[in-house]
């Protein structure tokens, strides 16, 4: 028989060695466990810097519309998708406007996954046409990153710093240091999903006419987007659209564009005694004096966007835009 002693010694050797295989079993399914959501964790992160960024763009449609300043006041247009198109096999969006004062088009591509917009002028007036696309938006920036802003505000493009970034009405907001216009309290602010509160033409495609253009709200398939503009509290109505300006009088220019003469075709009862004509910055380049002005010759003058406008005795004013 064996004693008592060899049994419990048994006994106990067994004990630990169950004891122990437990062990390493529960090891081993932890390390397997620890490795599954180690694996499960990077694919996490992974697709959380995959998740895209909301378009700017709609299924079926999209517009901006913005008011601009130049001679002789505030005009509302409306920029929007007119179709998709491709140059050497790369797609983009051709941006144009409703009421073509100067503007020439444009081409905007975009990556969501990036969060970042492209845009490449289309027969420019004053300058050469551009075969680069220029980054516009990056709505990826975070605070203290810096961003070459390409917009014609004021003197752009130029290098600007994020400020902050916030979450409005479910888009996030990402402000820069910059104010919109050296009077004006907001600062530039990129819109994901919208673009900027400055709209979306950049730098000279907008013919210079349009200057300290502003965001009054956007539109994707018929529909606003979470965009509100803090000057006119959201309302989409200020301004005043040059083409609708124009409608509303009995007074035209012709031929538009213009080489030698433009003429005037009034059909009211107002006699036009003065006529001035201003360039794209705003300077007066020709002004003429008579009893009843029916055309202005404009032969000396260099290719470009013109407001002209005109005087009534009675000191009505009217201002039509052309282009030479």
């Amino acid at each position: 028989m064996l004693n008592n002693r060899y049994l419990n010694n048994n006994i106990i050797f067994n004990n630990n060695v169950a004891i122990e295989g437990v062990v390493e079993y529960f090891y081993m399914v932890m390390k397997r466990c620890l490795i599954t959501i180690s694996i499960l964790l990077v694919l996490c992160v992974q697709d959380a810097e995959a998740q895209p960024y909301q378009s700017i763009f709609g299924n079926d449609s999209t517009e901006w519309v913005f008011i601009w300043y130049n001679l002789p006041g505030a005009f509302r247009s409306t920029a929007y998708i007119e179709k998709d198109t491709a140059v050497n096999g790369v797609n983009y969006k051709k941006l144009n406007l409703h009421n073509n004062l100067g503007y020439k088009a444009g081409l905007i591509r975009e990556d969501t996954t990036k969060g970042h917009v492209w845009y490449r002028d289309i027969n420019i007036i004053f300058t050469p046409d551009d075969t680069v696309d220029r980054l516009i938006f990056r709505f990826d920036l975070k605070v203290g990153d810096t961003f070459t802003l390409q917009a014609q505000c004021h003197n752009w493009p130029y290098l600007d710093t994020v400020d902050s970034v916030k979450q409005v009405n479910g888009l996030k907001h990402i402000y820069f240091r910059s104010k919109l216009h050296p009077n004006a309290p907001e600062h530039i602010t990129f819109v994901e999903g919208v673009g900027a509160n400055y709209g979306i033409i950049p730098l000279a495609n907008s013919g210079y006419a349009m200057q300290n253009r502003y965001l009054l709200c956007s539109y994707k398939d018929g529909m606003k987007t979470g965009f509100e503009n803090v000057r006119y509290e959201g309302a989409c109505e200020a301004g005043t659209d040059i083409a609708e300006l124009n409608n509303q009088t009995e007074i035209t220019v012709y031929p538009v564009p213009v080489q030698d003469v433009l003429n005037i075709k009034n059909s009211s009862a107002t006699k036009i005694h003065r006529a001035e004509i201003y360039n794209y910055t705003g300077v007066k380049v020709k002004s003429i004096v008579a009893q009843n002005i029916t055309n202005v010759d404009v032969s000396e003058l260099p290719t470009g966007y013109y407001i002209l406008k005109l005087y009534s005795a009675e000191g009505v004013t009217l201002s039509k835009s052309f282009v030479k």
